[in-house]
């Protein structure tokens, strides 16, 4: 995992560098708790006690435990097969895979309106926004509640054209909608914009990190445990894990963000 976030850091920008970094610092803290500190208080507690042994708690509930892990592997991998299928089958022909703005550029906007509005008002005041002086339609854009009624999330695609999407969509609902809105620490809970060029790069850095990841893990289990087909299996399985998260956010047509 640590070879993962360091090439995280190295190959990634933004919000990539962010997560290794905090990635990194985490397991380097979880290995100083458990092997230093986690030590010290115990030999503290022995040299303060009489008592050389140091009770965990009842185990009665495990010692008879007998799980037939491989004898169920056959149904782990007709599970398994089954959830890898359907997500497949969701990214080709139904739901696809749905970029977030950090990846695929554009606008999005989190705004609260209170009371509550209607998602055909807003994407009625939608189809005339002015931007740059010129006035669009974003009423195809993706409209949605975000959590809250009063919480709408609108998220226009890189194809909208103009540095202003974000403060021609505020202007044209406030004028369409003006008893709705309040003023804009209560209106605007959040604005992103991401160009397409930035969403590009950085979607191309995180399978770059991702493949080179998955090599040195190859490389340094393969060694460590003096197999190579160890770090086969690993790198199966996490790729593994990768196409099952993704295919289940494809079925339920989760932002990948």
């Amino acid at each position: 995992t640590l070879i993962s976030g360091v090439v995280l850091y190295e190959f990634g920008t933004g919000p990539i560098r962010g997560f290794a970094l905090t990635l990194c610092i985490g397991i380097v803290t979880s290995l100083f708790t458990a092997l230093v500190a986690s030590r010290v208080l115990v030999d503290l507690w022995i040299r303060r006690s009489a008592q050389a042994t140091l009770d965990i708690g009842p185990t009665d509930a495990f010692a008879g435990a007998n799980v037939p892990f491989m004898g169920l592997r056959k149904a782990a991998f007709l599970g398994s097969g089954i959830v890898l299928a359907l997500g497949l089958i969701s990214i080709v022909a139904i739901n696809g895979l749905k970029p977030g703005i950090d990846f695929s550029g554009g606008t999005l906007v989190e705004l609260h309106f209170d009371p509550p509005v209607a998602l055909e008002q807003i994407r009625q005041e939608l189809s005339r926004v002015t931007i740059d002086g010129k006035v669009t339609d974003l009423s195809a854009s993706e409209i949605k509640v975000f959590g809250e009624p009063e919480d709408i999330l609108i998220r226009v695609s890189e194809g909208a054209s103009g540095t202003d999407v974000a403060d021609g969509i505020k202007d044209a609902l406030r004028a369409g909608l003006p008893e709705h809105v309040g003023d804009d620490t209560d209106f605007v809970r959040r604005q992103e914009k991401v160009g397409p060029r930035i969403g590009e790069e950085l979607r191309g850095a995180a399978v770059r990190a991702v493949l080179v990841s998955l090599g040195l893990i190859l490389v340094y289990v393969a060694w460590r445990f003096k197999q190579f087909n160890f770090g086969i299996a690993a790198i199966v399985a996490t790729f593994h894990d990768v196409a099952l998260t993704i295919g289940i956010l494809s079925l339920l047509d989760v932002e990948i963000t």
